[in-house]
Parts: C-alpha cells; sequence; structure tokens
C-alpha cells in the first residue's frame, strides 16, 4: 500500500475548494472526503482480490505477488513525481488525471490478461499515488475546516475516511466476488473513479495566478536532518511493507484454510478496523507515552499478532489481524509526525524521499513474502519474514530517537549560547 498521507501541506488557493459560496463550499469538502475514501478503498482492495485474478488468469504466488509491485510502484513513481506535478500544474487539474487514471487502470484491468494486466495495476496504482499527496494538499489549505477545527484535524478527519475506505474494501470486495465476476466488479470500480473525476472538475473551481503553486520554505539541509530523514524511510519502507504483506497475503492464506469466499476478507477488515481504532485512540494516548514509546509498543503489540498467525487457523488469521493492526495504527502518524517536528521547515523539501520509500516497501516487501512462500516456506515462512521485518523496525526507531534525543540535546546547549550573545 501506497502509505496514507499525515502532513499539513503547503496552502492552496480557498478557490480550490470553492471557497466562494456556503453550499459550494460543503459540497467540494463532501466530495474531496469521498474521493478520499475511494482512495483508501482502492488502495486496499488488491488483497482480497487476489485469489479471483489467481483462479482467473491461473497464476502461482510467485507471479500473483508481481501484483504487489505494479500496484506499489506505480504509486512510487506518482509519489516522486507528485510535488513537481503541483508545481507545474494545479492541485485540480492534478486530482482529476489521478482520478482518470484510476478509473481507466480499472477498466483495463477487467479485461485485460496476464501478463498485460501488470500494466493496468501499475497505472490505478499510479493514479492513488498522486491522488492522496493532492487531496491532502487540497484538505490542509481549506479555509473552512482550517477556521472550526486547525488544519492538523482536518487531516486527521481525512485520514480516518481514508482508514474507513481501506476498511470496507476486503468485506465489500469479498461480498462483490461471490455475486458477480472479477470483471464485473473492476469495471464497477472504474465506473465510480470515472463519476469522481466529474464530481472533482465540478465543486473544485480553478485556481488562480500565482497561489496555484504551493510554496516552499527552503532551508539548507542539516547533517541531523539527513541522518533523519534517512532513518525515518528506512523505518516506513519497512512498515509500509509489512502492512501491505498482511492485509495482501492474509485474504489467500484464509481461502486456504477452506473458509467460505465470503469470510475471506474478514482477517483483513478486522486489520483495516484495528488500524483505524488505533489512530483514532493515538491522540490520547500520546499524552501519556512519548512518540518512541508508543512506536516500540506497536510494534511488540503487532508481533504478538503476527505470532498468533502461525496457528494457522482462520480464528488464528482474524487474531492477528486485529492484534497486528492495533499495533500498527499509530507508527505512521506518530513517525511522520516525529520527522516533522525535528526537521522543521526542512520537512517540506524532504517529505517526498519519506512517501516514495514507503511506496516501494510496499512493492518490494510482499513480493518477498510471496517468493518466500513460494520456494518452500509455506505462509509460516511468509509470517517469519514479517516478523523480521517488524524486529528491524524496532531497531531503527531505537536509532530515530537516539539521533533525536541527541540533537535536541545540542539545541539546548545551542539556545543559551545564541542569547548571550544577542544580549
Amino acid at each position: 500500500m501506497m502509505p496514507q498521507p499525515k502532513l499539513a501541506a503547503a496552502p492552496v488557493s480557498p478557490a480550490a475548494v470553492g471557497d466562494s459560496g456556503g453550499g459550494q463550499k460543503w459540497s467540494a469538502v463532501t466530495v474531496l472526503y469521498a474521493a478520499f475514501a475511494l482512495t483508501g478503498f482502492t488502495t486496499a482492495l488488491l488483497g482480497p482480490a487476489l485469489p479471483a485474478l489467481s483462479e482467473r488468469l491461473h497464476i502461482s504466488d510467485s507471479q500473483a505477488g508481481r501484483f504487489f509491485i505494479a500496484h506499489f510502484l506505480g504509486g512510487f513513481v506518482a509519489a516522486l513525481a507528485s510535488s513537481a506535478t503541483l508545481r507545474r500544474f494545479s492541485a485540480r487539474r492534478t486530482v482529476i488525471a489521478a482520478f482518470i487514471a484510476i478509473s481507466c487502470g480499472f477498466a483495463a484491468a477487467a479485461f485485460l490478461e496476464w501478463p498485460i494486466i501488470l500494466g493496468a495495476v501499475a497505472l490505478y496504482g499510479a493514479g492513488i499515488g498522486l491522488a492522496i499527496p493532492t487531496i491532502t494538499v487540497i484538505a490542509a489549505s481549506q479555509p473552512s475546516l482550517r477556521r472550526r477545527t486547525g488544519s492538523a484535524a482536518a487531516l486527521n478527519w481525512i485520514n480516518f475516511v481514508w482508514g474507513l475506505g481501506a476498511l470496507a474494501a476486503p468485506s465489500a470486495i469479498s461480498l462483490m466476488l461471490a455475486q458477480w465476476s472479477q470483471p464485473a466488479v473492476y469495471a464497477w470500480i472504474a465506473a465510480v473513479a470515472g463519476l469522481t473525476a466529474i464530481a472533482l472538475s465540478t465543486t473544485i473551481e480553478r485556481e488562480r495566478d500565482a497561489s496555484r503553486r504551493p510554496s516552499v520554505v527552503r532551508r539548507s539541509v542539516s547533517p541531523p536532518n539527513i541522518l533523519l530523514t534517512a532513518l525515518t524511510s528506512i523505518l516506513l519502507f519497512l512498515y509500509v511493507g509489512s502492512e501491505a504483506s498482511i492485509a495482501g497475503w492474509t485474504p489467500l492464506w484464509v481461502a486456504r484454510t477452506g473458509a467460505p469466499k465470503t469470510l475471506i476478507g474478514i482477517p483483513a477488515s478486522c486489520f483495516w478496523g484495528a488500524i483505524l481504532a488505533a489512530r483514532f485512540m493515538g491522540p490520547f494516548i500520546l499524552r501519556y507515552f512519548g512518540p518512541s514509546y508508543a512506536i516500540l509498543a506497536g510494534i511488540a503489540l503487532s508481533s504478538v499478532g503476527l505470532i498468533t498467525a502461525a496457528f494457522g487457523s482462520f480464528v488464528a488469521l482474524v487474531a492477528c489481524g486485529a492484534i497486528a493492526g492495533l499495533g500498527f495504527g499509530m507508527i505512521f502518524p506518530t513517525a511522520v509526525s516525529v520527522f516533522c517536528d525535528r526537521a522543521g521547515s526542512e520537512a517540506s523539501r524532504t517529505i517526498n524521499f519519506l512517501f516514495a520509500s514507503a511506496g516501494l516497501g510496499g512493492a518490494v516487501v510482499p513480493f518477498c513474502i510471496g517468493w518466500i512462500v513460494s520456494i518452500g516456506g509455506g505462509f509460516r515462512g511468509g509470517i517469519l519474514a514479517i516478523l523480521c521485518c517488524t524486529a528491524a523496525m524496532a531497531l531503527v526507531e531505537v536509532a530515530i530517537a537516539s539521533a533525536t534525543t541527541s540533537y535536541c540535546r545540542q539545541v539546548d546547549a545551542e539556545v543559551p549560547r545564541v542569547l548571550r550573545s544577542r544580549n
């Protein structure tokens, strides 16, 4: 999965979200939220759709793993290009083009055969990767929401909506595939994405003049920020890769337990639902625990869930999804918030590396899990590989905590000296 956005972004013209009139303003907000929910839905549906895709295309687990590569590499390239795209074009044009790409990708994936279908999956993955940061930019700059809740709360709401879409996807896709063929389901999703593009084009006004381009605060890169960027990128690479592996491969493993088709998506739904619950509780938890402790506790809890999956039953996989989701929920937003706090204004220049690294992890790690399963490791070998990723995440988080603590001590020591020199 392309990773979900957690940041306040550079300002966009109020006209971009239809701030000129009350009804138009709120209709634009509603469409943006619905569009963001659709990105969550389409991000999470690949895993639940994998058994039907594998059956239709007659492919092995190793070949099926290439769907994850195509999906997340498309998002990876789009994430790298998003900043330049927003500078070159308006946010309105970018988000409309993103949903057109999603629509075309799903329409093509409904009918293409192996291996050409990988290109269609990459196309809708690129659309998702471009839509997420662009909608974040627009939502963070929506004046009405900022006046009522503040930009951070507005982004929390839109992340919650993304999670609702991701939560609904596994069960919804399982139920739809039980009634309709895979091409019919993908054609339906393509139609919804196309209608979303039309809705965005009619509710989001054209931006005016220079305000269409986000402003970027420039500052020289300091060594602590280079180290922090590298470590956080590694952490998010491992996190998104592990998250995508659990959500993506679990439905296939459930199918092989002999569970009915209508239950295949239950563990993944529990996983996304637990992530959503953890992110809802996150602000309250952080009142009592520091960010690093919260991240390390989440990693430990997710590891317990993964160990539970080793029993191999349907109930064990459901428990794995719920426990691992509770552990994973706070990791991404908390890690990104720590990065922004420490990097300061430099975050606006280096955040693309974090999103790109996260997308790359979502492509590489699930493929490696599929390869391990295919060469004889079985699903328990896949679980062990994900556990190795969580162990590496813990080590990286300890390094981040050490680096940020050292940096803060340097700043604390430097401030009195600067104040004395001014006096």
